[in-house]
């Protein structure tokens, strides 16, 4: 099982474990942990001028580790992209459950909570009027 925790106080994600949902190059819920992982690590490094100092960063097999500090301006803009791949960790778990535990600790932006569901709502009115 792979244990997922994600501090948004603390903008620190950390990854434990193999899924074991199918042999190793084809188990899908480790290669879309892994995918989420290095996704953030990569916007995380792709915005180092928001950053204090440079983020530390760790993977091997079967671990993950991401931390950062942004500066305080900026520090909206990272959570975020925490919060964004928070919610893909929680679609995997809710699909996999057998196969991923994840834990939230710290306040995930409830500002941009607010500002995604009012614009999902919008995203959704505009695909309905257009027929999709």
């Amino acid at each position: 099982m792979i244990t997922i925790c994600m501090n948004f106080d603390e903008m620190e994600l950390k990854i434990d474990g193999h899924a074991g949902q199918a042999e190793p190059g084809r188990d899908i819920v480790c290669a879309a942990v892994s995918t989420l992982f290095y996704t953030l690590a990569q916007g995380v490094l792709r915005c180092r001028k928001m950053l204090k100092r440079d983020p530390v960063i760790k993977e091997e097999s079967g671990a993950g580790y991401l931390r950062c500090k942004p500066n305080e301006e900026d520090r909206e803009t990272i959570l975020r992209m925490y919060w964004l791949i928070s919610e893909g960790f929680q679609m995997i778990r809710q699909n996999y459950p057998a196969y991923i535990c994840f834990f939230s600790e710290g306040l995930a932006p409830e500002k941009y909570l607010a500002y995604t569901e009012t614009e999902m709502r919008l995203a959704s009115q505009t695909a309905e009027e257009k027929g999709a």
